[in-house]
């Protein structure tokens, strides 16, 4: 049976690109789009209302991790893609992300600029971060992760859904999620992706806040013991 996926992207002003970004989008693949709006005050929502998309607004700013839960409750997919809306991912690489998910290799693919293709150059001081936190969940977790903060990623529902909670609301989220994918031993890849300049608009990402936030998100969840038998077993039955 041919897996259905849902595309999250969660959306913050970003009126000015969403509209082409959304037509981009291949239609080759059986999928929905789910455009969450948080809480923007430009005309990101009427914008997103292309490609058959799905809009869902936040009533307020509630952040990057709220608005991909937030699109999640509304996916009918077997497969969720998520990807930012602000054009430096190439939403003809989805296939990519999803092919070794369908063909059963693995439950979840991350999109890696690293090993991908980039136009330009990342600055020293954020590859230095990068490096850091890779080197520890290396030593942690024995998993070479080359990419860790990719919001270009494809996992599936199920599995997501046996995740639950998660209290990261914000860019804090990704890392969340990769953390508690490898503790509990869920196979993953990593994919090339190409990665592009931001054309229009700016970042919504605060280096020093929200790296010293993913750094603290990296060594609670780390720290959280609980192990999540369910999970476990869900996978232990498919295999």
């Amino acid at each position: 049976m041919e897996k259905k996926i849902s595309i999250i992207i969660p959306a913050y002003n970003e009126g000015k690109i969403i509209k082409d970004f959304l037509l981009s989008i291949p239609k080759e693949l059986e999928h929905e789009i789910i455009v969450v709006d948080d809480g923007s005050t430009d005309n990101t929502y009427q914008q997103a209302k292309y490609n058959g998309a799905k809009v869902v607004k936040n009533k307020y700013n509630m952040g990057y991790g709220a608005s991909i839960l937030n699109g999640i409750k509304h996916a009918t997919g077997d497969i969720i893609v998520t990807v930012d809306a602000d054009g430096q991912n190439n939403p003809k690489e989805i296939k990519n992300l999803v092919e070794p998910i369908i063909k059963g290799e693995v439950e979840c693919t991350i999109g890696s600029r690293t090993i991908g293709w980039i136009e330009k150059p990342i600055p020293l001081y954020k590859r230095i971060g990068e490096l850091f936190v890779h080197l520890i969940i290396r030593i942690c977790y024995r998993q070479k992760i080359t990419y860790s903060q990719s919001g270009f990623r494809a996992i599936k529902k199920e599995i997501i859904e046996k995740l639950e909670p998660f209290d990261e609301k914000r860019f804090g989220f990704s890392m969340e999620l990769l953390v508690k994918i490898l503790k509990n031993r869920i196979k993953i890849k990593e994919i090339p992706i190409s990665f592009y300049e931001r054309k229009v608009g700016k970042s919504h990402i605060k280096v020093l806040k929200d790296g010293l936030r993913i750094l603290w998100v990296l060594f609670k969840t780390m720290a959280f013991k609980r192990k999540n038998d369910e999970i476990i077993k869900l996978l232990k039955n498919k295999n």
